[in-house]
């Protein structure tokens, strides 16, 4: 039987900062009835004598096409072509050695020509050619009509074959594309409707389904539940109920309730289809296991990790007994361990965490023997875990890995290449390897500028990076070059906020400070102040400007910054705010002390060990800063 069709596709996303993500998603995991097999039973042969007269064209043709009939049951399509494309020489041989425009072209002796192309067009179907298949089944239609007019069963269910094998070779899920291919199903249940006058049969419930399928590829979700309840319904009424095709409709059912969020209703009809499933299927089966991992991702996205773990666990375990080495299975595998790895740092058991990203890249590597996407994503995740633990050495390792497989694949990974490298370079960065550092960001640069552009917001953010390290390295002239490129691109940059330019001009002020140029610095941190969105956030620089100002012995400014930072202090929620009054108290008392104020000094300085007492911060000295 042909696979049912799959609506999305494996597909591995990662960030730079976060666990890469693995999504599937099958609309229909069950190999079911699609309406493709309305000519699949042998004909018997009525004759008078017996045994039958093989001579005779109808006993021969009956024959023939029982015996493609077998073929196909058997899985031999290429026999089968065979058997089926003999039947149409011989009506062809027949028409010419006694033509006769009046017979319709559809008057055979034996089966019918609408059977023998159906079947022709259901094994060009089933080897994926949908252009050879769609020529049959619109012959179909034309010979029907020819000889029954629009309104027969053999019409809708030619339509419904061509809805099908649109369905499967559908190359995008365009609303225009998916409209057409509707059409065919609707056209198919209103003729279907018109000449039985009702719906209760198990023809037309295969063609709701169908609707409902193309339904869920539009995203009309509730629409699709619903044609999927009432195909359900019918095939209740005319099947036995643990028929199969009843089984795939409920799985249809659920995955219409999953994307529509229903996950209590989804569940519960992925339980009846598991009933029916494992019983006529067994536990060894791919749907199963298929079915299995949906139920997980439902748990995982109503928040259910415990539960989730449980049913990837299980998911892992049903497709190993499937097969262990079918690639489409280990790739399968692979994924569902890269989720666990995820549910695993969500609940920072990091150490369970790598164990899953180990087990999955173990498969990844048995897989994949070339450069993949898929690998670099896994390494990627381990390495984060490792960075989180503040195991640089081990986290650097897995990077320059991911980077090597990123750079391998050339041009479609340049940008994810550009953000490991980033990566790389803030944990050199971090252990003191400066220079190292700055040959990482140094490719980053280049990276982004030649796919972003130059005045794109990353390549500022590559610049501040860049600058920092410089400025760590007394490197002052190339730190403010750094930082005033990284400015004046956030300046023009729609994506820059005023944070981001106040942070940069932060690091601006701070180059300035060190280098003596306190006029500069005074400039960059007044306008740092007036973009900060958060007045907490301008405690750290009202401190900086108001030092400045002191070193300048500007006193009465330098008050005003440090008096500002107390009212900030005296306000906000944030305990950690409220921690940092004493040292902004220290600082005015400094100030009064400077103006010959004593007794304004001394109230501050007790001010602020008042603060320090009621913060719970022993000595003046413990005093907390923003980083």
């Amino acid at each position: 039987k042909p696979v049912a069709p799959t609506f999305s596709v494996l597909d591995r996303k990662e960030q730079a900062n976060d666990p890469g993500k693995t999504t599937i998603c099958d609309a229909v995991a069950l190999e079911c009835d699609e309406g493709m097999y309305t000519y699949h039973d042998p004909l018997f042969i009525y004759t008078a004598k017996n045994p039958p007269d093989i001579s005779d064209e109808a006993v021969r043709s009956t024959v023939l096409y029982n015996l493609g009939i077998a073929h196909m049951h058997l899985g031999d399509d290429k026999e089968a072509f065979t058997y089926f494309s003999f039947l149409i020489d011989l009506r062809r041989a027949a028409k010419k050695s006694k033509p006769n425009p009046s017979i319709c072209k559809n008057d055979f002796s034996g089966a019918s020509m609408v059977a023998v192309l159906s079947n022709i067009g259901h094994i060009h179907f089933r080897a994926g050619k949908y252009e050879e298949a769609l020529v049959s089944y619109k012959e179909v239609v034309e010979i029907t009509r020819d000889c029954h007019g629009y309104y027969h069963l053999d019409v809708a269910a030619a339509l419904n074959s061509i809805g099908v094998l649109r369905l499967h070779s559908l190359s995008s899920t365009e609303p225009k594309e998916v409209e057409v291919t509707l059409a065919f199903f609707t056209e198919a249940h209103a003729i279907r409707n018109a000449i039985l006058g009702h719906d209760e049969d198990k023809h037309t419930a295969t063609v709701m389904n169908n609707i409902g399928r193309a339904k869920f590829i539009t995203g009309d979700y509730e629409a699709a539940y619903t044609y999927h309840s009432l195909s359900y319904d019918i095939r209740q009424m005319v099947l036995v109920s643990n028929h199969l095709d009843v089984a795939a409709t409920l799985n249809n059912m659920a995955q219409a309730s999953s994307m529509m969020k229903n996950s209590k209703r989804a569940l519960s009809l992925y339980e009846e289809y598991l009933d029916i499933a494992t019983e006529k299927l067994g536990m060894k089966h791919i749907d199963i296991a298929a079915t299995v991992r949906n139920m997980a991702e439902i748990h995982e996205d109503a928040g259910n990790l415990e539960e989730a773990t449980q049913y990837y666990k299980q998911a892992v375990s049903l497709y190993q007994d499937v097969a262990t080495d079918d690639v489409s299975v280990l790739v399968e595998v692979s994924s569902i361990l890269n989720k666990i790895g995820n549910i695993y740092y969500e609940q920072d058991d990091l150490v369970d965490a790598i164990d899953a990203y180990q087990k999955g890249l173990e498969i990844d590597r048995q897989i994949y023997n070339e450069p993949n996407r898929n690998v670099a994503t896994t390494l990627l995740n381990i390495a984060f875990v490792y960075k989180t633990q503040e195991s640089s050495s081990d986290a650097l390792a897995y990077y320059k890995e991911a980077a090597q497989i990123q750079h391998a694949l050339g041009e479609p990974e340049a940008l994810r290449l550009a953000c490991t490298f980033s990566t790389i370079g803030l944990l050199l960065d971090d252990s003191g390897s400066y220079d190292a550092a700055i040959l990482a960001y140094e490719k980053v640069l280049v990276l982004r500028t030649e796919h972003l552009g130059s005045c794109h917001f990353d390549v500022s953010t590559t610049l501040n990076a860049m600058g920092v390290i410089y400025y760590n390295q007394d490197l002052v002239e190339v730190a403010v070059k750094c930082f005033e490129e990284c400015l004046s691109i956030r300046r023009g940059s729609k994506d820059s906020t005023n944070d981001d330019m106040a942070t940069v001009l932060f690091n601006l002020g701070s180059v300035h400070v060190d280098s003596g140029d306190s006029g500069e610095a005074i400039r960059c941190f007044t306008e740092c102040i007036t973009l900060e969105a958060k007045l907490e956030n301008s405690l750290r620089t009202l401190k900086r400007l108001g030092r400045v100002y002191l070193e300048r012995d500007e006193i009465k400014t330098a008050l005003k910054c440090f008096n500002d930072g107390v009212q900030i202090c005296k306000t906000s929620d944030d305990n950690a705010v409220k921690a940092q009054l004493s040292t902004f108290f220290t600082f005015v008392g400094k100030c009064h002390f400077a103006l010959n104020q004593p007794k304004e000094a001394m109230a501050a300085i007790c001010d602020g060990m008042r603060a320090n007492r009621e913060a719970g911060i022993e000595g003046a000295g413990n005093l907390i800063d923003f980083p």
